[in-house]
């Protein structure tokens, strides 16, 4: 699938860079922590030549619109099935992301438990997202198109708060297939705005601290389910995201960790 983050492999084994276009952005902002977690994760299986098993990215400073990042993945751990890495990101030869993660051979045929796909709509019969002023105007969200399935989101038009702390949305990018792991986690950083329409004095907005994926499959899919649940509140947001395809198969389980405010 073609590169969300337009990622380019240097001339050693292991560096790549990217860009950060505006839109990559959060808009009129810093780069989306979610784009820089795909790259991070197109990053990592390049390297190793395996799919991607597990991945946690610490975001440790904003990466400005205009500059070049550069990431850098060590292979701490070879084994016959599965290959342990760090990444870390830098602009300027400042570090911005530290990640860990892991490549390994999986399984064709997933064993899952739990409920299965939230019972929602299909996205054609889903209300487009209407993002609040300027949010579509520029910015990563422009790029995709948006169907709300259930809930509310921190950059929803519609204002109102989630009493239950979950909201689920349907995503694609016309044009494009998803359902591979670098856009399973480019939308992970969207935990976040769930857990700021959740909380009391909700619409200040803030950033991730951390996000982490667990691969479960790989499928090609136009559209892409989010579903997103704030799990606990303890002066920073603990929310779970669980992404399905249009199909209904289970493709990616998420954890981010979001510090509300501007700190």
């Amino acid at each position: 699938m073609e590169s969300l983050t337009g990622l380019r492999a240097g001339s050693e084994s292991g560096r790549f860079t990217f860009e950060a276009t505006p839109e990559l952005c959060v808009p009129g902002m810093f780069v989306f922590g979610g784009a820089t977690a795909s790259a991070v994760v197109e990053a990592i299986e390049a390297t190793c030549e395996r799919p991607l098993a597990w991945v946690t990215t610490q975001f440790q400073r904003r990466v400005e619109p205009g500059t070049t990042v550069e990431l850098t993945v060590t292979k701490d751990v070879e084994r016959r099935r599965l290959v342990q890495c760090r990444v870390e990101a830098t602009v300027e030869g400042e570090t911005v992301v530290r990640a860990l993660g892991a490549a390994a051979e999986r399984a064709p045929d997933p064993l899952t438990w739990g409920d299965g796909m939230p019972s929602v709509a299909p996205p054609g019969e889903c209300r487009p997202l209407a993002f609040r002023e300027g949010w579509m105007a520029g910015g990563f969200p422009s790029r995709f198109e948006w169907r709300l399935a259930s809930g509310r989101l921190f950059a929803d038009a519609d204002p109102g708060p989630n009493e239950d702390g979950r909201a689920s949305v349907w995503v694609r990018w016309p044009g494009h297939g998803l359902g591979d792991a670098a856009s399973q986690a480019y939308f992970s950083d969207l935990g976040m705005a769930t857990a700021d329409s959740a909380v009391a004095d909700a619409g200040r907005g803030g950033v991730s601290i951390d996000n982490t994926l667990r691969m479960v499959a790989t499928e090609p899919t136009g559209w892409m389910l989010l579903d997103c649940s704030m799990r606990a509140h303890v002066g920073v947001a603990h929310v779970e995201i669980a992404v399905w395809a249009e199909s209904g198969a289970l493709l990616g389980l998420h954890t981010t960790t979001a510090l509300h405010g501007r700190g």
